[in-house]
């Protein structure tokens, strides 16, 4: 049953459904940007984290607009960090009014990974981009770069060597983000594997899995494990270039090898039997087996690129095999009725009750919430105004 408690008009999401959602933020147009001036919330949201009882959404903020060439109106953002109560308000004492700006100089800046750590702080991955020269980036055909921010929303200067920035000049995007029991940092790349960064003495070449040695594989999600052991989702493209991806998920020992006690040889591959399945997400359950979510692109009728996603889950058990008691067949698919649904987190609940949590698109872009039972059965769809994320169960 689908519930339309809510809807909300002031999320401006972009997806790149074959960069793990990054997406450029700089939009030229014939007429000025318009923006919610009066809305406490971003105006453009790329990402979302669930922090113990608040929600961190990552992505830009308008802050006005110039001229290119004369006649060409660029819009200009900040890379935007917000932290919200459950109730959907702004944590007064997070940045200025819950909302963290960093202007770093571009045009179009925004978040577009984020991981909270233990201590509080925040690891924040963005774009920034003046049109031509390319300098805090994580998104594709951009230069790759790491922030930090206080558990204030103030930016930690003491990260790096670049007062709380760091740069790799090159065309990179980092897609996903991990964080090592020595404080090191795990990043996933689209075009060169999975690189470590140390906060203290730069770029850590001693550990590299290179692009190469996946095999078609795009990482978009890295979950740490005891041991340094990791694990780390995505998707597999076609070989054969017909735009077809699915599912996967690997693991990994902590020395970047894959486990060949799990799944075949480190590696599972899930096809919902679409055209293009990406996972966004991966949750561990307190026997070992794991939930990993994303969306999954039906084919489309007229041919070419699959043009809707709906919300896609699926459970493997501990040793790699994928739990055919979950869904139809350990997977689950629910259409919500927009163009591009995608899960981007998931809370498990004490009665076994899963929350998938995610964005919705249609006319307008929507957060939703869909609620399934243990088993993958569907309980209710609800569709969240002002990220009130409090009006649903369980929250």
């Amino acid at each position: 049953m689908k519930k339309s408690i809510f809807k909300l008009s002031l999320l401006l999401i972009s997806f790149c459904l074959a960069h793990c959602g990054a997406s450029s933020s700089q939009t030229n147009s014939s007429e000025a940007p318009t923006s919610e001036a009066s809305s406490p919330y971003l105006s453009k949201v790329q990402t979302l984290v669930i922090q113990d009882q608040s929600l961190l959404l990552g992505g830009a903020q308008a802050v006005g607009s110039h001229l290119v060439g004369g006649d060409v109106i660029v819009s200009i953002s900040d890379l935007a960090l917000q932290k919200l109560n459950l109730d959907g308000s702004p944590q007064q004492d997070f940045g200025q009014a819950g909302l963290a700006l960093a202007d770093l100089g571009g045009d179009g800046e925004a978040i577009s990974v984020l991981l909270p750590q233990e201590d509080g702080k925040i690891l924040a991955g963005g774009i920034s981009s003046d049109g031509s020269n390319y300098d805090f980036a994580l998104s594709s055909g951009n230069a790759l770069a790491l922030a930090r921010f206080e558990s204030n929303g103030q930016l930690d200067t003491s990260f790096g060597k670049e007062g709380g920035l760091v740069f790799l000049d090159i065309q990179e995007s980092v897609n996903a983000l991990a964080l090592k029991s020595d404080g090191k940092l795990l990043i996933a790349t689209r075009s060169l594997g999975l690189l470590q960064y140390d906060p203290q003495s730069g770029w850590d070449d001693s550990f590299v899995v290179e692009k190469d040695a996946l095999d078609n594989i795009v990482l978009c999600y890295l979950l740490m494990q005891e041991e340094d052991q990791f694990l780390a989702a995505g998707y597999i493209e076609d070989p054969l270039g017909t735009n077809g991806k699915d599912f996967v998920l690997l693991a990994f020992h902590s020395d970047g090898s894959l486990r060949s006690d799990f799944g075949s040889g480190g590696k599972v591959v899930i096809d919902f039997d679409s055209q293009v399945d990406i996972a966004h997400i991966v949750k561990a359950q307190s026997d070992g087996s794991l939930l990993i979510a994303g969306q999954s692109s039906p084919p489309n009728p007229q041919g070419g690129l699959a043009k809707e996603n709906d919300f896609a889950l699926s459970k493997v058990l501990a040793d790699g095999s994928v739990d055919l008691s979950f869904g139809k067949q350990g997977k689950v698919l629910t259409d919500l009725g927009g163009r591009f649904d995608v899960v981007k987190a998931i809370e498990l609940h004490e009665d076994g009750v899963l929350t998938a949590l995610g964005f919705y698109t249609s006319s307008s872009k929507s957060l939703v919430a869909a609620q399934y039972e243990a088993s993958g059965n569907l309980l209710d769809i609800y569709f969240i105004e002002d990220f009130a994320l409090e009006d649903i169960p369980y929250f």
